[in-house]
């Protein structure tokens, strides 16, 4: 039985045991909802995930291209494949955890 997580998003057909799943667990999501592009699936239940924006330098009054690495925590109940484009939104239990 998965739970209501507060966005509309497909729920997974699998089941987990894993405490940290907003779908099964006890995690709640809230804070930013932003996108990336998934560049490494090596880790166990972890992933990398670049994420690309403009950077905005006002004394040359140009952009500027920003890349930032976040990893991020993959429940056992979620299937990613690396190369594909992913949204990620911040979790309640620490203000720096990601999740998928």
């Amino acid at each position: 039985m998965t739970k209501n997580i507060g966005i509309k998003v497909n729920e997974p057909k699998r089941e987990c045991e894993d405490r940290n799943c907003p779908f099964h667990g006890g995690l709640s999501i809230r804070g930013k909802l932003f996108d990336g592009k998934v560049t490494g699936d090596k880790a166990k239940q972890t992933i990398t995930l670049t994420k690309e924006e403009p950077i905005y330098f006002s004394k040359f009054k140009r952009y500027a291209r920003g890349k930032s690495i976040i990893h991020a925590h993959v429940p056992g109940c979620i299937d990613v494949v690396s190369g594909i484009m992913y949204w990620l939104q911040n979790v309640d239990q620490y203000p720096n955890q990601y999740h998928m």
